[in-house]
């Protein structure tokens, strides 16, 4: 495994015990592990692979022991609940239900028979039901039910965005003037409602981000979630390499629901 390779495994296994690193959950650490261990992750290479709960664990306590660095090659203690689930079966399932989405479960396994892609009733019904559980978009409601939400304490929880400022007259090389548009960058703490920084740029570039996330910490200091959009400079993998290096999760938004953080 090369070294680029190597640091997109680590960035993948921090992506998995991120969600563990809040200590504001009402769940224990291990069941919130065990809900973790119990979903099916596209690797980097774009492979499916599910992990046990205590290669998770493990994850956990090298990376609040000894940092991000312990992310990288660790030894794999799991080979995946879905081992049995080879390359044509895989590619035979996915390719059912692109066809028949709401085909049930069980004909999809009668199809398979049918097919005679399971040799000696191997894989098992019990791990094909699971992988299918697993594999199939979650049917949501075209409506979600909002409910107010405030961070437990100062420094839980901050909302970072970008907004359109004024115009205003920028000076130019040749000495004239020309309007140009400006952002509010800004980060704000969910429970105090203080705001850590903000400031405006001429841009609303990774750079003005990254300025104003480093002197909101500057003043207020570290926390332990950044919540934000899937605006394009939120969604760095720079972004995501400074929240793994200093310890804070960096949490988004659904896609196309950025209603959540109203």
């Amino acid at each position: 495994m090369d070294a680029d390779r190597s640091e997109q495994m680590a960035y993948f296994r921090y992506g998995i015990i991120n969600p563990l690193l809040s200590q504001d959950s009402i769940k224990s650490l291990k069941n919130r592990m065990r809900e973790q261990a119990g979903k099916i992750w596209t690797l980097p290479n774009g492979k499916l692979k599910t992990y046990s709960w205590m290669t998770i664990e493990q994850w956990y306590y090298d990376y609040r022991n000894k940092g991000f660095s312990a992310l990288i090659n660790p030894v794999r203690k799991d080979k995946g609940k879905h081992r049995g689930i080879g390359q044509a079966l895989g590619d035979e399932i996915d390719n059912l239900i692109r066809q028949y989405p709401t085909l049930k479960s069980s004909n999809i396994i009668a199809i398979l028979d049918e097919k005679q892609l399971r040799v000696n009733g191997r894989p098992s019904e019990s791990t094909l039901y699971r992988y299918l559980r697993a594999i199939r978009p979650s049917k949501q409601s075209p409506t979600q039910e909002r409910r107010s939400f405030e961070a437990p304490y100062a420094g839980n929880l901050w909302q970072a965005d970008i907004m359109y400022g004024p115009y205003v007259n920028v000076k130019q090389l040749n000495g004239s003037y020309r309007k140009q548009q400006t952002y509010l960058v800004a980060i704000i703490d969910d429970h105090s409602r203080l705001i850590c920084h903000a400031e405006f740029y001429l841009n609303q570039t990774l750079t003005a981000y990254i300025d104003t996330l480093k002197k909101a910490v500057q003043k207020r200091g570290i926390p332990e979630r950044i919540y934000c959009d899937n605006g394009q400079v939120f969604l760095s993998p720079q972004i995501k390499r400074i929240g793994a290096h200093i310890g804070t999760s960096v949490v988004h938004t659904a896609v196309r629901d950025a209603s959540a953080k109203e």
